[in-house]
């Protein structure tokens, strides 16, 4: 399993070299999406990720910061497939999200764009909610809710994916850490939380009581993305050198 860091920036002006946050994870022949922030499709495939392998996106949350990119990244995998010598096997796509609406209206975007958005193959919009939204032979994905964005309805919601005998949560954006504790559970191997609306020491000290194995700092803030080698000397110091900042282009291999 690999976890591709595309865009690791939080809801900030741009700022040079950051892109906002990002994440694919690859499993045997499966590409996954974890938010698509802005240009997410030209980094994965400048990088040598094969877009048109994607099985599923998933979006956290409708922000821009988190799905600025999602319209391109649809736009793309037709663009290449239409330039290519694909077969029209490439498997369907899914976007699971939590308001559908930032969906069809990406849909109703790209059927402007040439062709009508007519592509060989399938792609569709599934409106999720708590609990169990997606599972594979590579992947199992749990959302739990979050408050980030009020809770009625419930508009945010944090990940637990399960993947090759591993558990990884991914926070989203976070109205308190405590909204972690069912998808963490006993213990997780990997935390990627957001330091976007929380300091590094309330993370690192809600991830020791919460025996999390691995952090990952992700959706950094600005002064966190401003001040890279004081944040890195103050993670290592506060959880041990399994804490890592992440960074565009970071590739993390379980």
């Amino acid at each position: 399993m690999k976890l591709f860091f595309l865009g690791t920036g939080s809801g900030t002006e741009p700022i040079e070299g950051v892109y906002h946050q990002s994440i694919v994870l690859e499993s045997n022949d499966g590409i996954y999406f974890f938010d698509c922030g802005e240009g997410c499709s030209r980094r994965a495939h400048l990088s040598g990720i094969n877009i048109l392998n994607t099985r599923a996106v998933f979006i956290t949350h409708t922000h821009m910061d988190h799905v600025g990119g999602l319209g391109n990244l649809l736009w793309n995998m037709r663009k290449i497939h239409s330039n290519s010598n694909y077969s029209e096997s490439v498997c369907p796509k899914e976007v699971y999200i939590p308001d559908i609406s930032t969906y069809n209206a990406y849909i109703d975007i790209l059927k402007n764009t040439e062709g009508g958005y007519n592509t060989l193959f399938d792609v569709c919009g599934i409106e999720y909610s708590l609990g169990e939204i997606y599972r594979d032979s590579n992947i199992t994905v749990y959302a739990y809710p979050s408050k980030h964005m009020g809770d009625n309805p419930i508009r945010a919601y944090s990940f637990k994916i399960i993947c090759e005998n591993k558990s990884i949560v991914l926070s989203g954006d976070l109205a308190s850490l405590d909204e972690l504790d069912s998808s963490i559970g006993d213990k997780c191997d990997l935390l990627i939380c957001e330091t976007g609306h929380f300091s590094m020491q309330e993370v690192c000290e809600y991830a020791r009581r919460r025996n999390v194995c691995k952090l990952c700092f992700s959706h950094n803030s600005r002064d966190i993305i401003k001040n890279r080698t004081q944040a890195e000397n103050a993670a290592e110091n506060l959880f041990g050198s399994s804490a890592i900042i992440a960074h565009d282009f970071m590739t993390m291999i379980l």
